[in-house]
């Protein structure tokens, strides 16, 4: 904290002078002082950690309706009587330098119990009721891709309780392509 000397002079009542030295803190270290910059800087910290969500596994499955991604912690909450309502899932190709998604759905303005989720599925190229496709499924050659959602998550009645964002890796290791269909070597892991 900066400390600024003064000097003043004055005359006494003889005729003589008189120096007196003071030493003041400056008016803005004092300013520091104040508790408001720290319950600021608390405040934004408490701001900053609420906007970061959990990430959760999503993973690929062969289903005899193709490629399903799902997500244990949307099934287990499905069992319990929750709810999870679709956002967004992109499937994008790892790797890419052009036309890298593969797959991106989003839920529409306002549809109707509109991407709700089956037991916690959801099928390559096959969008839930209420959402949007914005890039329509393409084929799934050999090498890897990055899944990704956001989802939110009610409980019985209908009360928000979390936003959710999934995310999860595919691997495709045959020389043919899997076209909504998987093959016998559809390789997943889920990063975190």
């Amino acid at each position: 904290m900066p400390v600024f000397a003064s000097e003043s002079t004055s005359e006494t009542a003889g005729g003589g002078r008189e120096t007196s030295r003071r030493r003041e803190r400056s008016s803005t270290a004092n300013m520091n002082r104040s508790p408001l910059p720290q319950y600021l800087a608390l405040l934004s910290v408490l701001l900053l950690g609420a906007c970061f969500q959990k990430f959760e596994a999503v993973r690929a499955v062969e289903t005899e309706r193709g490629i399903a991604f799902e997500a244990p912690v949307i099934a287990a909450g499905s069992r319990e009587g929750q709810v999870f309502e679709l956002l967004d899932f992109t499937v994008v190709k790892r790797d890419c330098e052009r036309d890298c998604t593969m797959w991106f759905i989003v839920r529409e303005a306002d549809p109707a119990n509109g991407g709700q989720l089956e037991a916690g599925r959801i099928y390559y190229g096959l969008a839930p009721g209420g959402m949007a496709v914005r890039t329509p499924a393409k084929t799934l050659g050999p090498g890897s891709y990055s899944l990704s959602a956001t989802v939110q998550q009610r409980d019985a009645s209908g009360r928000f309780l979390k936003s959710l964002s999934l995310d999860g890796a595919l691997s495709i290791r045959r020389d043919e392509p899997a076209t909504p269909r998987a093959s016998r070597d559809v390789q997943t892991g889920a990063k975190r």
